[in-house]
């Protein structure tokens, strides 16, 4: 069975929109193997430890932070809840094999969100156009991770780092984020990348 993308037929690698003498911004379709949401029930430092381990990071992030590890970023969501993000596949089942009953709630997304890169100089300008928190590395350094709204839509910000982003949103939404995202960068210029898992 082949995998199906929701972007893949607008983020097509090498088109976009340029600008004369602008970087444009580069935007890449992620395509994760795994995206997971966990709620805890009952926090303990045990439940942490062996959660974060099943998601093969260091332990749960602090709120509004990230972890990563090679291959995977835990990401906090709200209190006591996360996102994990994996590239190889079965991630939900391997962290829901080692949560007892009662103790959290483990959901597959993988197939109920999309996720977009978004980098370059122009970038956090062109997402400040749509979120209303303040992107500035001294409000949002990287490794912060916040959930808001684009043009009504609701998102999950990451920094990665300087000048990148990811943005997670329902899979419902894809071609409405990607109108937005395409339609606000046109004034820097925008290029479309290899996806990334």
């Amino acid at each position: 069975m082949s995998e199906v993308f929701p972007l893949a037929a607008l983020a097509v690698p090498g088109t976009g929109s340029e600008v004369p003498d602008t970087a444009p911004v580069q935007i890449a379709e992620r395509r994760p193997g795994a995206f997971v949401e966990i709620r805890l029930w009952k926090e303990s430092p045990r439940l942490s430890g062996t959660i974060a381990a099943a998601a093969e990071c260091q332990e749960l992030p602090a709120p509004g932070r990230v972890v990563t590890a090679p291959g995977h970023m835990l990401l906090s969501a709200g209190p006591a809840r996360y996102f994990a993000v994996a590239q190889e596949e079965g991630l939900a089942g391997r962290i829901a094999g080692v949560v007892a009953p009662g103790e959290a709630a483990v959901v597959d997304l993988t197939h109920g969100r999309v996720g977009l890169r978004i980098a370059g100089p122009n970038a956090e300008r062109l997402l400040q156009k749509g979120l209303a928190f303040d992107l500035a590395s001294k409000s949002f350094p990287p490794g912060s991770a916040t959930t808001g709204a684009i043009h009504h839509m609701a998102v999950t910000v990451v920094m990665i780092a300087e000048e990148t982003f990811d943005i997670f949103a329902m899979s419902s939404l894809a071609g409405s984020v990607w109108d937005w995202l395409t339609d606000s960068a046109v004034e820097y210029g925008w290029r479309v990348t290899q996806p990334i898992p």
